[in-house]
């Protein structure tokens, strides 16, 4: 998965966007986009959000992107000593974008886990979980 600020700069420059025409666009500064592309500042889901919707990024773009904001290593901080504070934190985030955004980051993560858990051959260990995590999903 590529980080936030690569993810970003395909997408600009896919819209032949320069750097200081997105920010004038997403009404924010030059250095935060810069900051934000070479990885200097990991930016918040408002500020993806914002630019999300200067750069009218199409669903499957908007999943691309913030998918890019998830810790590559998301399964050891799930696991480790504080994972409740760690998900009552990404809880919070996903009360920032609508229900249906919500649903499709959360879709994009069962997804993931799934992909990886048949990839790691631990699918049987986790199917009723991801089972059950997909219809509370499509319950919000």
């Amino acid at each position: 998965m590529e980080t936030l600020g690569i993810t970003l700069k395909k997408l600009r420059e896919s819209r032949n966007l320069t750097i200081t025409e997105l920010a004038a666009k997403a009404g924010l500064g030059r250095g935060t986009i810069g900051d934000i592309e070479t990885g200097k500042n990991k930016s918040t889901i408002a500020t993806v959000d914002t630019l999300s919707k200067a750069l009218s990024l199409n669903k499957k773009e908007r999943e691309q992107i913030f998918a890019s904001m998830l810790p590559k290593d998301i399964g050891k901080r799930l696991l480790g000593d504080h994972s409740d504070e760690f998900l009552d934190g990404l809880l919070e985030l996903l009360k920032l974008v609508e229900v249906e955004e919500q649903k499709n980051i959360l879709n994009l993560i069962t997804e993931k886990v799934e992909y990886l858990s048949l990839k790691n051959g631990n699918y049987k260990q986790v199917e009723g979980l991801i089972k059950e995590v997909k219809e509370k999903i499509n319950e919000l």
